[in-house]
């Protein structure tokens, strides 16, 4: 299926910088729709009260979702058509987000960063065994 819209998933401000980094323009002259989905009051609250902030992009395509459940709404909208890039973490805290992109079949690309690190899976399993240790 063609792809005619592209989705950009961020957890912090979405900026004028952004915009630009991102690539928007190029979507849009190239025939495509574009759009910033804004997951950053649910996802990192203490970045979203912090109000005021300088940069945040006034752009028309930037959509804030202050909850988790009309996110999840309007992904369980979206048609195969989209394709999201993702600059949201992959854990816990968003699964539900990714599962009904896949539930959905939205294509869908994330950053290297938003995987769960191996360092961190290392902790976890440190964690578990000392846990273990202690009870026997």
């Amino acid at each position: 299926m063609k792809i005619e819209k592209v989705i950009f998933f961020v957890e912090t401000f979405f900026t004028d910088r952004d915009y630009h980094r991102f690539g928007m323009r190029t979507f849009i002259e190239n025939g495509l729709e574009v759009e910033v989905w804004d997951f950053t009051p649910f996802l990192t609250p203490s970045t979203f009260q912090q109000a005021g902030h300088p940069g945040i992009s006034t752009w028309k395509k930037r959509r804030l979702f202050l909850t988790k459940r009309e996110a999840i709404s309007a992904i369980s909208g979206l048609s195969p058509s989209c394709f999201v890039v993702s600059f949201i973490h992959y854990n816990y805290d968003t699964f539900l987000l990714y599962w009904m992109l896949s539930r959905r079949r939205i294509r869908y690309c994330i950053q290297a960063f938003a995987l769960p690190q191996s360092s961190t899976l290392k902790d976890i399993a440190k964690r578990s065994l000392a846990k273990i240790g202690n009870v026997f």
